[in-house]
């Protein structure tokens, strides 16, 4: 029986199960393509270097441009492609991104990361893990809109999805609740701070910046955690004869020891209109 091999445009076998060697042709090939895409990973990875250098990150936008057109940002998606297909990266080319500042891999996963530090962080500060709908951390993070949309993930919205183990890192934090009515996940969770005395050392603070007790209804700073503003306008209200708000004689008597309390033209104000 006679045995038919397919022979390519050379005329020279290319089936090497017969036992025929590689020819000389087929290996410069190989060595021609690892060549290129050594070079081309080298010239990827020099413009996400020189990025590092102007911006202090590695993380790239995907659809950041070179000013002579290289795509750093595509250089950069296509290797997390890779990586999130399972494909082969070299181990050393993989050491060298990882060692750059600000390197992912995952960046969903490093979002939902850095955004659950800054719940941490909130709660280190305050004691709970449940800031207002509209609360900015001082770096401008939206932390208020990124807890709403962890409890809209779990209560079910189709485009998000909440993994166990999101789940139980969140719910291990004091004072997580999944929505507003119910109470604290965490049985043990009660206030850091008590809300008064926050207040009156903040009191301090501005009556220390500013000179004076006149604390605008406005006034509140987002590092705060605390609307300062708000809660001055409350005990000048609790004051008032017939108010609904109580106080009492201690808190009163703490208030009128702040400095410049009793000439604040706000208190005044109040004080008049009794």
């Amino acid at each position: 029986m006679t045995i038919t091999r397919k022979r390519d445009i050379g005329g020279a076998p290319n089936d090497t199960r017969f036992g025929e060697h590689a020819r000389a042709g087929d290996t410069i090939t190989l060595n021609l393509s690892a060549s290129l895409a050594n070079q081309r990973f080298e010239a990827g990875f020099e413009r996400v270097a020189a990025y590092v250098e102007a911006h202090g990150t590695a993380s790239v936008p995907q659809m950041y441009v070179e000013p002579d057109g290289y795509k750093t940002g595509q250089f950069v998606a296509t290797l997390r492609q890779r990586d999130a297909r399972g494909e082969h990266i070299d181990p050393s080319r993989r050491q060298r991104l990882q060692a750059l500042p600000g390197w992912v891999w995952n960046t969903k996963e490093a979002k939902y990361k850095a955004a659950l530090e800054h719940l941490r962080q909130y709660v280190a500060k305050t004691g709970s893990a449940t800031p207002p709908k509209g609360f900015r951390t001082d770096a401008g993070f939206r932390l208020g809109e990124w807890v709403g949309d962890q409890r809209e993930a779990f209560l079910g919205n189709e485009r998000r999805k909440m993994t166990p183990e999101r789940k139980a890192e969140l719910e291990a934090l004091p004072g997580w609740v999944w929505t507003a009515k119910e109470s604290p996940v965490t049985p043990a969770f009660a206030p850091k701070r008590d809300p008064f005395e926050r207040g009156l050392e903040l009191m301090r603070a501005y009556i220390t910046e500013h000179g004076n007790a006149d604390v605008p209804t406005g006034y509140n700073r987002p590092s705060d955690v605390f609307n300062l503003g708000i809660w001055a306008k409350n005990q000048r209200a609790a004051t008032k004869p017939g108010s609904k708000r109580t106080m009492t004689a201690a808190h009163r008597a703490a208030l009128e020891a702040l400095p410049g309390w009793a000439e604040s033209l706000r208190w005044k104000k109040t004080r008049d209109q009794v």
